[in-house]
């Protein structure tokens, strides 16, 4: 069970004195509009009707008027989504100021199943570290698990258009909510009372190299007194778009998209073990070959690696190709410059022949989604009432790739009879690691792709399914006390599929001669397959196939409160509000890979077990509002909840006050505690995946050399470590505890009387133990270099020649962090008579520290995670800063938006430069037509255009793409033109 310490007991026993002496917290919004003010454009003018209600808002269970809440809440209606221009959430996510490191962008180097998905991540605290609701209610977590293991609701299976307003929390909620709301919640709250009918076009394109979005949305409501429906579709296209089209992303000759993993491959000399098989030479990595001829133990072999002898022969390839040969002092051993054209390399030349996949890869997906979401209520009586939700979600994303993999985990024999082993002739003389002296041929052990570069790019495909289904019970237990129950059933389904899978038996057949169905074909793993000696087409595609990974979560949750006031006790504010209530929560977890997968027949994937499990969850909670007196109100819950004896117990508290000092300043804060539990992914089941790291240790004469007394162990922009594309694995750990937070949040809110104007200031803090993470196999490859010098850590496995292929990481709870900051919103509504209205914003977040700890897994030493890419360790990019600044003007019939976004830059801790900020300007105008067809339909014509001057990201040396997908958006300009419709 969570313990709190000595100082958080003291601090919760003396904040109700100090809230009512003047500790501050600002609201967002300081009403609730009816939903006719809320779609109406805002004017701020002071006779604008203004409609009063008691409403429950995110981030308590007690009614209060409008947005009156003690906790920091920043609200955005439909005309805030419809000023940015948003085509869909993800739009959204990514221009809140005060959330940083989603993934919103496909990144195949750091982001192996999530592509096509995008979530939350308030704080940069984690993916999983957000809550996202539907009207207050848990909706499933993606079955796409993240590279570090998080798990998290997928917002691009909602459609936008059931949207009225989102509320973002942005303190920590789990006394209400129970886990994953350690850095807030965001509450989609959607449009209930929606009558009538909407259809909405709207296109989208780049301005270069095309990439197009075209977006369908229809809305039906309709309703009475008793009774109320309504249904909301969406069906989104996206076209993809190619690295190679933006001028920042690296070409076929960029070092960042080298692999030593190609076709033309690699080759180590092959000698016979005793028993009719033959295992790889051995010998320090990089040493020459020397005579085969000779018997052991007086020859000197050496392991290699050998580049294919033509690497370099660029014949018949696309101009620029960019074969060299990487590796071991590959720019200057034997005197061949990198990427020369000299045509056939020499017997003593060490190093890999380099692939170059920057052709081949997506930066957007192709997507297609089909989207839907109805809801329904029915009074039964005048005290209860019937209500359901129910959406679905069928999503497809596709992404081209590279051809085809290589064998990453074991060379593959050449047999002697391949007919493809170089002569004699074709090399002008011999080579012991192709021939035996007499010239004739000799087995070799090879490291190569079946497909090149000239035969396209393959293709990897997330299908994602997901669909949710809720019913419940409102009830009225008198004039002041209120509830409801629900149940709720809900699951997403996730196929990941690969068409660039080679399979290793089948390949090593294929080689002899061999394969079923080929007797007597052979596939040449040399680059004359390139250049005149092609393979024969069915041959190839025989030893491929597409593999399939198939995950599933499931999610069942009954759920109950109650609320009300006791008119019985008093205080001069007011009735004491009280509100309780309890959960049960099963989550569930299967990763179901194919055959091949499973057993590890496969070039590039290690074996990958199936695996499963859940975890069953109750929970309890308690809440009180306390009006002491007309103008101070504390608020207090707890929550406890029982995850079973493998995880335990943990109690939660919070407490908060709100001081409405005058009519036109409040003050306000907020303290408790959070806590964010394992998911079934972490505890239970090994994953494998691939990511792209760079290896500091490089193979030479002597074997791998770390130069750990300078920079070069991390100077990837000076070319000093070699990157590769790697496994890993994720494994496991059943004896996690959930982490643990403790957050408090101090604050104003002022609206001087006749000024137009209104600011709210929150300084905010975090301290998180126990913090779940993912080792990180780049931090890992560093630290083994830095360390001794020596490349023997345990969790890296490496093939004779030295190249890693395989980092095992394990879940931990090992860390902690400590993050605070500042966020400022100010806007300023102008009255311009005949010239019509202005409405200006500033929302702008500020980050002061963000110190990261990793405990017995790190250093020793406090990371400083402000302003950094954190590419070193678990966590993902935390800009000091970001900021909004839109700018409305409203005339008539007539809205012109101008918003300004600011990025800070970053340093890259793995490149060693600073990556610079980002501005971009936004424009959208829109002209809205009343009563053309009827007294009731409104038709509204919208353009606008997203980074207008078409402001390149900010460029990553040494990163695979040159940008940062969590941050920035590589499509640069987009125009786009939406047509609705509403009657």
């Amino acid at each position: 069970m969570k313990r709190l310490s000595a100082t958080a007991w003291l601090f919760m026993a003396a904040a109700p004195a100090a809230l009512a002496a003047g500790l501050m917290a600002p609201t967002e919004r300081a009403y609730a509009q009816s939903q006719s003010a809320a779609q109406a454009p805002a004017t701020g003018t002071d006779d604008q009707a203004i409609q009063l209600e008691e409403i429950m808002v995110t981030g308590s269970f007690i009614r209060r008027e409008g947005y009156n809440n003690p906790s920091p809440l920043e609200v955005i209606d439909r005309s805030d989504m419809g000023a940015q221009g948003a085509t869909n959430i993800t739009d959204i996510v990514k221009n809140v100021a005060v959330n940083t490191g989603s993934e919103f962008n496909f990144d195949r180097t750091n982001q192996n199943f999530t592509f096509g998905t995008a979530q939350f991540n308030l704080r940069g605290l984690g993916l999983g570290s957000t809550l996202t609701l539907i009207n207050g209610r848990r909706i499933t977590r993606s079955a796409a698990v993240a590279n570090d293991g998080s798990q998290f609701v997928d917002v691009n299976s909602l459609p936008m258009n059931m949207i009225e307003r989102m509320e973002i929390l942005k303190d920590g909620a789990s006394a209400l909510y129970g886990t994953d709301a350690v850095a807030g919640v965001v509450n989609i709250i959607t449009r209930s009372n929606f009558e009538g009918f909407e259809l909405e076009g709207r296109y989208q394109t780049t301005t270069e190299n095309s990439q197009e979005d075209i977006n369908l949305n229809a809305a039906f409501g309709a309703g009475n007194d008793r009774s109320h429906i309504s249904a909301f579709f969406t069906y989104f296209d996206r076209t993809d778009l190619r690295g190679i089209d933006r001028d920042f992303f690296p070409n076929r000759l960029s070092p960042e998209t080298d692999t030593g993993q190609g076709m033309p491959g690699t080759f180590f000399p092959a000698i016979s073990d005793g028993n009719g098989g033959f295992i790889q030479a051995p010998g320090a990595p990089g040493q020459p070959a020397g005579s085969l001829a000779v018997p052991p133990p007086s020859r000197q072999t050496g392991t290699g690696p050998v580049p294919d002898p033509r690497c370099l022969d660029q014949t018949g390839l696309p101009d620029a190709s960019g074969l060299k040969i990487i590796g071991p002092g590959a720019d200057t051993r034997a005197g061949i410059g990198v990427g020369a054209n000299v045509g056939v390399l020499g017997p003593d030349v060490r190093g890999f022949c380099a692939f170059n996949f920057a052709e081949n890869f997506s930066i957007v997906p192709d997507e297609r989604r089909v989207l839907f979401f109805t809801e329904a209520r029915h009074k039964l009586n005048d005290r209860l009432e019937l209500f359901a939700e129910f959406n679905y979600a069928d999503n497809r994303s596709t992404v081209d790739a590279s051809p085809s993999l290589p064998n990453q985990f074991e060379a593959i024999l050449v047999p002697a009879n391949n007919p493809f082993i170089p002569t004699v002739e074709e090399l002008g003389g011999i080579n012991p690691v192709f021939h035996n002296p007499d010239g004739s041929p000799r087995a070799v052990f090879a490291q190569f792709r079946v497909k090149n570069l000239i035969d396209g790019s393959g293709q990897m495909q997330v299908d994602s399914e997901t669909w949710r289904a809720m019913a419940g019970l409102r009830f009225d237990l008198s004039d002041n006390w209120f509830g409801e129950v629900h149940y709720q059933r809900s699951e997403n389904e996730v196929s990941f599929t690969d068409n660039a899978a080679t399979v290793f038996s089948f390949t090593e057949d294929a080689l002899a001669g061999t394969l079923r169905g080929f007797e007597g074909q052979f596939l040449n793993p040399f680059a004359s397959e390139i250049f005149d000696r092609p393979t024969d087409q069915a041959l190839e595609d025989a030893v491929m196939r597409t593999s399939e990974r198939f995950t599933k979560a499931e999610q069942t949750t009954v759920e109950g409160f109650v609320s009300g006031t006791i008119e019985s006790l008093q205080l001069p504010g007011g009735s004491v509000g009280v509100a309780f209530g309890g959960s049960y929560r099963k989550n569930t977890f299967l990763l179901d890979n194919d055959g091949l997968l499973e057993i590890g027949d496969s070039f590039f994937q290690p074996p990958s077990p199936d695996g499963s499990g859940d975890i069953d969850v109750y929970g309890f909670f308690g809440e009180i509002s306390l009006p002491v007196t007309s103008r101070i109100e504390l608020s207090a819950a707890v929550r406890y909840e029982d995850y079973g004896s493998a995880i335990g117990d943990t109690i939660d508290p919070k407490i908060s006050a709100r001081w409405q000092a005058t009519d036109w300043a409040a003050l306000r804060a907020s303290f408790g505690t959070s806590f964010r539990a394992p998911n079934v992914s972490q505890t239970a089941i090994f994953e494998t995946g691939t990511q792209r790291l760079n290896d500091p240790f490089l193979p030479g004469p002597g074997g791998l050399s770390c130069d750990a007394n300078n920079d070069n162990a991390i100077n990837v922009a000076g070319g000093e470590t070699r990157p590769i594309n790697t496994a890993f694995g994720k494994v496991g750990n059943p004896d996690l505890t959930p982490e643990e937070s403790t957050n408090f949040n101090v604050g104003f809110v002022i609206e001087p009387p006749r000024s137009n104007v209104r600011i709210s200031v929150d300084y905010w803090n975090y301290d998180v133990d126990d913090v779940i993470l993912l080792e990180d196999n780049q931090a890992i490859a560093f630290n083994d270099c830095l360390d001794d010098g020596i490349a023997n850590d345990p969790r890296i496995t490496r093939t004779a020649s030295g190249t890693i292929i395989d980092v095992s990481r394990a879940f931990f709870n090992g860390a902690s962090l400590e993050t605070d900051g500042v966020d400022l919103n100010v806007s300023y509504d102008l009255a311009m008579g005949r010239f019509g209205d202005l409405n200006a914003s500033a929302v702008v977040s500020w980050i002061n520290s963000f110190d990261i700890d990793l405990g017995a897994f790190g250093s020793g030493e406090v990371i400083d995670g402000v302003g950094s890419r954190n590419r070193t360790n678990p966590f993902r990019s935390v800009p000091e800063w970001r900021a909004n600044f839109p700018v409305n003007w409203f005339y008539k019939n007539h809205n012109l938006n101008i918003t300004a976004r600011i990025v800070d830059g970053v340093f890259d801790d793995q490149s060693l430069v600073q990556v610079d900020a980002e501005t971009t300007f936004d424009v959208q105008y829109q002209y809205r037509l009343d009563g053309l067809l009827s007294a009731e339909d409104a038709i509204t014509l919208t353009v606008g255009a997203v980074n207008v001057f078409d402001n390149e990201v900010p460029v990553i040396p040494g990163e695979t793409f040159r940008f940062d997908s969590k941050l920035h958006d590589p499509r640069q300009r987009m125009l786009y033109v939406r047509l609705k419709f509403e009657g």
